[in-house]
């Protein structure tokens, strides 16, 4: 029987092995901090023919059935940088699914249309969030449609989900998904979530260290 109601959860494959133990007790830390377990899972959560990126599905939908009323996701490439400020507080309790959108020239590879950031996804335990996500998670083999854009894997079935189900979901403010390319940021100083998302591998790592060190020292 788990204690608390909240969750924050990460994966990655051996390939991002070394992000998640850069942040693994950082993100510990921040968790217990907002009163939340953490879990981290390294693999597949499907065979090996399924992109490791599906795993969120799987692992929010697992938090869903262990009990936890709120499961909060972060990508590999996504570092806490204020543990002062409590993600579970200062999110909706209601609504089914939040996440960043990113407007304009970004989203424009994306059948011209604005695209929801799935990098930092908090998921409420209700029917709607169950539904969004088992049908998605239903996906997982299926090949891709002609409007679905390579390298999104899950977050094609999502965004197609939502739009037929658009009220599932609602604007998570850009403090907790935060970069430098998203219209209508504020400031770097007042990013919770520092991510970097959609660089090159090799250099978004060593910005995601050199983050760290920045925060975190040495």
């Amino acid at each position: 029987m788990i204690i608390r109601d909240k969750l924050i959860v990460q994966s990655v494959d051996n390939n991002f092995l070394p992000w998640l133990t850069i942040s693994r007790r950082i993100h510990e830390e921040y968790a217990a901090a907002c009163n939340a377990d953490y879990l981290a899972f390294v693999g597949w959560k499907d065979p090996l023919d399924v992109h490791p990126s599906w795993n969120r599905v799987k692992m929010i939908l697992d938090g869903f059935d262990a009990g936890y009323e709120k499961v909060v996701w972060l990508d590999a490439d996504s570092i806490v940088v204020d543990q002062t400020v409590d993600i579970f507080a200062e999110t909706d309790d209601e609504v089914a699914l939040q996440m960043t959108r990113v407007v304009g020239s970004a989203a424009d590879f994306h059948r011209q249309r604005d695209l929801w950031n799935s990098g930092v996804l908090i998921a409420n335990r209700c029917s709607d969030a169950r539904s969004a996500l088992l049908d998605v998670w239903g996906h997982r083999r299926a090949v891709p449609l002609a409007h679905h854009t390579a390298e999104l894997w899950e977050l094609n079935w999502l965004l197609d989900y939502i739009d037929a189900w658009p009220d599932i979901v609602k604007d998570l403010d850009l403090r907790f998904n935060w970069m430098p390319d998203y219209k209508g940021h504020g400031p770097e100083s007042e990013a919770v979530i520092r991510s970097f998302h959609g660089i090159p591998q090799a250099e978004r790592f060593q910005l995601f260290k050199a983050e760290v060190r920045r925060v975190y020292g040495p």
